[in-house]
């Protein structure tokens, strides 16, 4: 790797890598870099003249198990979450899925009959 030239690097493969800051507005100094993106964005969303896209859907902070278990018929199985990537409920059929491992932190729980 040539020695004084930012930016450059090895990924964990060992293959050359070229890294830039995102900056729109020649500066160079990356402790204004968020300043800079975020004049970068609302320069480029002021002056896009198209439909705006999707507004993003976010998972709950916190949803109570009966609003979640009225999401899903009984039949369908026990309700055990929400789906990160579809935020919707997630069932569990243990004649399709007969393994299952939870994973948690003691300290979080606040109420029994709370899904975080």
């Amino acid at each position: 790797m040539p020695a004084g030239r930012p930016g450059r690097g090895l990924d964990p493969t060992g293959r050359h890598m070229l890294l830039t800051l995102p900056r729109l507005d020649g500066e160079h100094d990356p402790a204004t870099l968020s300043e800079g993106v975020g004049h970068a964005c609302r320069t480029i969303a002021d002056s896009y003249q198209g439909a705006p896209g999707p507004k993003l859907r976010l998972l709950p902070t916190r949803i109570d198990l009966s609003e979640l278990q009225a999401l899903v018929p009984a039949k369908d199985g026990p309700v055990i979450g929400i789906n990160e990537a579809r935020l919707e409920p997630v069932t569990l059929d243990m004649r399709q899925e007969p393994h299952l491992i939870v994973l948690g932190d003691a300290r979080r729980a606040s109420h029994p009959s709370c899904v975080h």
